[in-house]
């Protein structure tokens, strides 16, 4: 009698855990965040919709799509450390913000007048170059200025459903180089949300 209740209650705890985890949507009622359902073997998710906040921390109603992923970064200093990467892309501009070391580190800011490129290749070969940036915000992060740049950069993405290798580089008084993976699966459906 002990097993079969055993072997019940597993069975119940691993259908909770199981419908538990397979759900996806709204993140709450407010709408501050959209999950697109773009998992891959692991289950992780690469892109999803949010909304920027105002200067007192209100939500917007001005969405955007963000995704992460890690890489390393190259200075004078260090080599091939540990680099968390978070991309946003909205209507109207486009960015990366790079954490040196961890996550939860200041997102880099470049000093005007740094001599930056990024480089993107996509799996069938197509190399997209990059020259035009400025700082995000007063946080740090790059910005994609040029509209041109940002459209080639958006329909790079949706051409590119895979992964897309990307170098930064950086020269200012010595080169930094960032190296990371973009997975581009499901931009197209997250960015036709916006």
């Amino acid at each position: 009698m002990k097993k079969n209740n055993f072997v019940l209650l597993s069975l119940i705890v691993s259908s909770i855990l199981i419908l538990t985890n397979c759900s996806s949507g709204s993140k709450d009622n407010n709408g501050t965040s959209e999950i697109f359902d773009t998992r891959d073997s692991i289950n992780t998710i690469k892109w999803h919709k949010e909304f920027y906040v105002d200067d007192f921390g209100d939500t917007t109603n001005e969405a955007f799509i963000k995704t992460t992923t890690v890489g390393t970064f190259s200075n004078p200093r260090d080599s091939n450390e540990y680099l968390y990467v978070e991309i946003f892309v909205d209507k109207n501009s486009a960015g990366l913000f790079l954490h040196e070391y961890k996550e939860d580190a200041p997102a880099e800011t470049f000093l005007w007048g740094s001599e930056m490129k990024m480089i993107f290749k996509n799996q069938a070969g197509e190399i997209l170059r990059i020259t035009n940036f400025s700082e995000w915000n007063n946080e740090g992060g790059i910005a994609i200025n040029k509209s041109s740049d940002r459209s080639n950069f958006n329909r790079f993405l949706k051409r590119g459903e895979g992964k897309i290798k990307v170098v930064v580089e950086v020269m200012f008084m010595d080169r930094s180089t960032y190296n990371f993976t973009i997975d581009a699966t499901g931009f197209t459906k997250a960015y036709a949300s916006l």
